[in-house]
């Protein structure tokens, strides 16, 4: 069952997650599934057998922007959480709270492994601004027109940084990073769901 179907599922009251770790449901994600970084946050959720529930903002609708949101994230953006009396944002922040407090398996987060976080930690903040937003190239060329949606950022400076960053991923990211021991090599990471997989060279 893909991602969106489970989310609808959520969204009609079903419970899904059979093997779910309980925490008195306290989990609420703010969020559009049109944005890379919510779907990373809720696709953590569902793998890792995270009870949430889900309060869906339309970026495309402005819903980011009102009163009532701006409380939960003061940057207007998704996703952001509410998890009791703690609300934060920042994608990559969410990840890392969520597999720390929810004591998630090992190969998420591996805590006790400082050099394979650091790495991971790395590529995460390294992601945003490179990868990701190198990236945008591929909405402002396929999906803005047909979604209606005026390109304000410079489209060719963009596709400059977008080259670049797959540059730096192809020969230090894939080719030399030793994120995943062999024994390892087949467990999802935050990497994986953050941004792009990295494969340890054989």
């Amino acid at each position: 069952m893909c991602i969106r179907d489970r989310y609808q599922r959520r969204v009609h009251g079903e419970s899904i997650s059979k093997n779910s770790v309980k925490f008195e449901m306290s989990l609420t994600i703010y969020g559009d599934l049109m944005s890379q970084p919510t779907r990373a946050v809720v696709a953590f959720c569902e793998l890792a057998n995270i009870e949430y529930e889900f309060e869906e903002i339309r970026v495309l609708r402005g819903e980011q922007q009102t009163r009532e949101y701006t409380q939960v994230n003061p940057s207007q953006r998704v996703p952001a959480i509410k998890d009791g009396d703690l609300s934060m944002f920042e994608s990559h922040a969410i990840l890392r709270y969520l597999a720390r407090s929810r004591k998630v398996e090992d190969h998420w987060y591996p805590e006790k492994d400082a050099k394979r976080c650091a790495y991971i930690d790395n590529y995460l903040d390294w992601h945003h601004q490179n990868t990701r937003l190198g990236s945008s190239i591929v909405f402002a060329k396929v999906f803005a027109e047909a979604l209606g949606v005026e390109v304000t950022f410079d489209v060719e400076a963009q596709e400059r940084n977008f080259h670049k960053s797959m540059k730096i991923l192809e020969e230090y990211w894939i080719r030399d990073c030793l994120l995943y021991t062999s024994d390892a090599a087949d467990d999802l990471l935050c990497v994986d769901l953050g941004g792009r997989r990295i494969i340890k060279k054989k």
